[in-house]
Parts: C-alpha cells; sequence; structure tokens
C-alpha cells in the first residue's frame, strides 16, 4: 500500500462521520469547522519537504517541521483539560503510549516475524485500543497518540543503539498515527454503543419482570 493513502482514507471517514452528524459522538472540545480546517491545513502542509535535521552526521534522524504544529496543538488540547489532574494524567497516558510504541517498534526490529497485523499496523492498532482506555474523546486520543508516537520514535531509536532510522513526519509515520487514533474512535464507539444496547436491555428486562 502506498504511503499516505491509509491517512487519506481514515481522514475521509472522519470528515464524512462530522458532515452527518457524529462531531457530537467524536468530540465535545471543537466544531467541525476547526477540524476540517486543522486537518486540511496539515494535510497540505507536510506535503512540503520541509525536513530538518541535526547534522550530516545524523543522517538516520529527520523530523518534519510540521511536527511542531502537531506537538502545540497537542500540549494545548491536553492544557485544555479541567483540572491539573486531568492533564497530569493525559501526559503519563502519552509516556505509556511511548512506552508501548517505542517498545513495539524495537521488538519488531529485531524480530520481525512477531507481529499482529502488519509490522506497521500491529503496535500503532495496541496503542489505540490502550488509549481507548485512556480517552473517549478525538481530540484527546488524538493529542495522547500523538504525543506519545514522537516519543516512542525517540525510545525506539535509543533502544536500538542508532541502528533505527527515525523519520517522524512522514508518510509512513502518519499512517500509523491515524491508525492508532481509527484504532481508538472505532473502541470508543463500540464501548458507547454496548452500553447503550445494556441499558436498554437492562430497563426492558426489569419492566417485563415487573409485568
Amino acid at each position: 500500500m502506498n504511503a499516505g493513502y491509509t491517512s487519506m482514507l481514515i481522514l475521509i471517514c472522519l470528515l464524512i462521520l462530522i458532515a452527518t452528524g457524529w462531531r457530537p459522538y467524536l468530540s465535545q472540545q471543537a466544531g467541525g469547522r476547526s477540524l476540517i480546517f486543522l486537518w486540511i491545513t496539515t494535510t497540505l502542509l507536510f506535503y512540503m519537504p520541509l525536513w530538518w535535521r541535526p547534522s550530516s552526521a545524523y543522517s538516520a534522524f529527520e523530523l518534519h517541521i510540521g511536527i511542531c504544529i502537531v506537538l502545540l496543538a497537542s500540549i494545548a488540547s491536553i492544557w485544555k483539560s479541567k483540572s491539573t489532574n486531568n492533564r497530569v494524567y493525559l501526559m503519563v497516558c502519552s509516556a505509556l503510549i511511548a512506552i508501548l510504541w517505542g517498545g513495539i517498534h524495537s521488538l519488531y526490529a529485531h524480530d520481525p516475524l512477531f507481529f499482529h497485523l502488519d509490522a506497521s499496523w500491529g503496535g500503532p492498532v495496541l496503542c489505540g485500543i490502550l488509549c481507548c482506555s485512556f480517552a473517549s474523546d478525538l481530540h484527546q486520543q488524538f493529542s495522547v497518540i500523538a504525543l506519545g508516537a514522537i516519543m516512542g520514535e525517540f525510545l525506539s531509536a535509543w533502544l536500538d543503539a542508532g541502528s533505527f532510522t527515525m523519520r517522524i513526519g512522514g508518510l509512513f509515520w502518519w499512517d500509523s498515527v491515524w491508525a492508532a487514533v481509527a484504532a481508538a474512535l472505532l473502541m470508543t464507539l463500540l464501548q458507547r454503543f454496548g452500553k447503550r444496547m445494556f441499558l436498554k436491555i437492562g430497563r426492558a428486562s426489569l419492566k417485563y419482570r415487573k409485568n
């Protein structure tokens, strides 16, 4: 599959959900217009060759300038939390995602036969499922996963002692991030609809017993 195809497919699905009235089930922090503007801006920005590396000696390390915008937006989303405890909680969740993200990437580098879905999908999907238990809002899920993915890349490079090629902000990297967000969002929706169905069944059984 071509790099970037998964990201665009997931973004299109999210835009369709927002346009058809699913925004209250996805996020409570911002309107659909702000989400669409942010996604279009970042998508156009990441198709520009704005790469930075410390020096020619660090050819295995490349960072896209647009990551700075994503990093600031993620921190701002976490900072909008209601209490300090919630902010600290989300930062700890990002650290846990980073440990899982970097650890699985390092594990795949040493043993490529160990994978669940795909060598580039197993880790992100597991991180997305774990993130679902941390946060239920799309903004918070994206912020936690984005921060965790950035820190996880540094952790994976450190675990592999310099043999890991780190390209934060590339299309393959974004495919992994959006796969994790999609997994978290899907699990959140399943939990919400499952809870509603459980409540409806419970109420129906109570009415049946009373009758």
